[in-house]
């Protein structure tokens, strides 16, 4: 008599369970993988429009002024340009960060115009935090931290502008 082979009920129904278990532990580490790049995209966005409006704001002399607003609790940013002798300001874009990453905090201290700085807030949005960059290389000081809603109990990653030399760092 011939033997039959294959596989039995119970066979494929652990392999199914284990095929099942690994493509669930991919698909999220997928998620979070692309949830980790949108928080890493939208922080290489913000410092490199820092440092664009940095040079922009070194290239061109007195009395114009660059900077960059944020909308702390949500995705709102844009770039506006101030006349310090004036003290007005005018908005110059707006965007918005991917829908799952916020500004959870942003703060800058301007010591040296804040008239400037209250009129650029005004202009960009109402209770938004700006960071300006002066024509002789110094800045607002601050930072501004982002925060993807999902990824590690929304750890934030902060961005800070120095004051002195205008720099921009970020982790």
């Amino acid at each position: 008599m011939r033997r039959e082979e294959g596989f039995t009920l119970s066979e494929l129904l652990v392999a199914c369970l284990v095929m099942s278990i690994l493509l669930g532990l991919g698909a999220y580490s997928l998620r979070r993988y692309w949830q980790t790049r949108a928080l890493h995209g939208s922080i290489d966005e913000v410092v490199s429009e820092l440092r664009t409006e940095q040079q922009k704001a070194s290239s061109e002399s007195h009395p114009w002024v660059w900077g960059v607003w944020f909308k702390q609790g949500s995705g709102r940013w844009g770039v506006v340009r101030g006349n310090a002798s004036t003290g007005t300001c005018a908005l110059q874009s707006r965007r918005s960060l991917p829908a799952s990453v916020t500004f959870a905090g942003a703060s800058f201290a301007d010591v040296t115009s804040p008239g400037l700085s209250a009129s650029c807030a005004n202009e960009a949005e109402a209770g938004a935090e700006v960071a300006l960059f002066f024509p002789r290389g110094t800045a607002t000081e601050g930072s501004v931290s982002l925060r993807h809603l999902e990824v590690g109990g929304g750890a934030a990653r902060t961005i800070t502008v120095s004051p002195i030399t205008g720099r921009v760092t970020s982790p």
